[in-house]
């Protein structure tokens, strides 16, 4: 699966309004479909793996970390994500998170401290072996990787009440 992060209207520092959304460098409201992620860069991965984060200090926002492997080998993530969010019992670590990753692909890509094609690992500290693979174009950023099917089934709707909708 691949998802394509157009490059549109960007600012003066590159980054275009969705990366910023995601990337909370904006005072707009988060509206619709998109979380709006505050992320922090730490120094290495070894550190995002490490965090135990305190659901009461992060509260009800959603909050992304990266750090990079330090010396990774051929074909090894080059960069570390973690992504937690308010859920269910209090604080949600997500596995894999193509729009935290394609925000992170823009501002790393845009500020120079990524290559224009690299491969990020999230899930980790989880026990999950999330791989993205991301690219840059130089016009729009590509966000990839496999997926597995957890869950599959039918729903049967019978009769729908009025003015209901599918989507």
């Amino acid at each position: 699966a691949r998802l394509r992060l157009a490059n549109q209207t960007t600012d003066s520092s590159g980054i275009n309004w969705y990366a910023r959304l995601l990337l909370g460098l904006t005072t707009r409201d988060n509206s619709g479909a998109f979380r709006c992620y505050r992320v922090s860069m730490l120094r290495d991965a070894e550190l995002v793996l490490g965090l135990r984060p305190d659901p009461a200090i992060i509260g009800e926002w959603d909050v992304g970390v990266v750090g990079a492997h330090l010396d990774p080998a051929p074909g090894e993530p080059q960069f570390e994500l973690r992504a937690f969010f308010p859920g269910g019992s209090g604080l949600t670590e997500d596995p894999v998170t193509g729009s935290l990753n394609a925000a992170v692909a823009q501002w790393l890509i845009g500020a120079g401290l990524a290559p224009s094609s690299y491969l990020a690992a999230q899930g980790t500290a989880i026990r999950r072996a999330g791989r993205i693979h991301v690219e840059s174009d130089g016009t729009d950023v590509w966000i990839g990787g496999h997926s597995v099917t957890c869950i599959a089934g039918t729903v049967a709707l019978d009769e729908m009440p009025e003015g209901a909708t599918v989507r």
